[in-house]
């Protein structure tokens, strides 16, 4: 078993923590296609209906920036610690960018990652 994987409990209480306390993360979400994408925001909402939105301003439909992710009802895996939760091709570039802690979320169903760094 991986040293990084977390409960969804943990997982909720870190997501939770985060939007509570408008702690600053950037977020990258890769898809197996090759799409990457990038966002410097907060976590601003986390509802059944709109999954995880991270967003550079709020609320999202003032125009600014979101990334929104549907995480509820999926196969999903928690990680949270180094940059070693991220895939070996992605740590070096993370690490020296945006420190070595990142809160990973891998759906299983589709190969894609949900990555986010913060400052705890």
């Amino acid at each position: 078993m991986n040293e990084y994987i977390i409960s969804l409990k943990e997982a909720q209480d870190l997501l939770n923590k985060l939007f509570s306390e408008h702690l600053p993360v950037v977020a990258f979400f890769v898809s197996p296609t090759g799409t990457q994408m990038r966002l410097n925001g907060f976590v601003d909402s986390i509802t059944r209906d709109n999954g995880l939105v991270i967003a550079a301003g709020s609320p999202p439909s003032q125009g600014s920036g979101f990334i929104r992710v549907l995480i509820f009802d999926r196969d999903l895996e928690f990680s949270y610690g180094d940059v070693r939760v991220l895939p070996e091709g992605m740590r070096e570039e993370f690490a020296e960018k945006h420190g070595d802690s990142a809160f990973a979320i891998s759906f299983l169903d589709s190969d894609e990652l949900l990555a986010l760094f913060f400052t705890p």
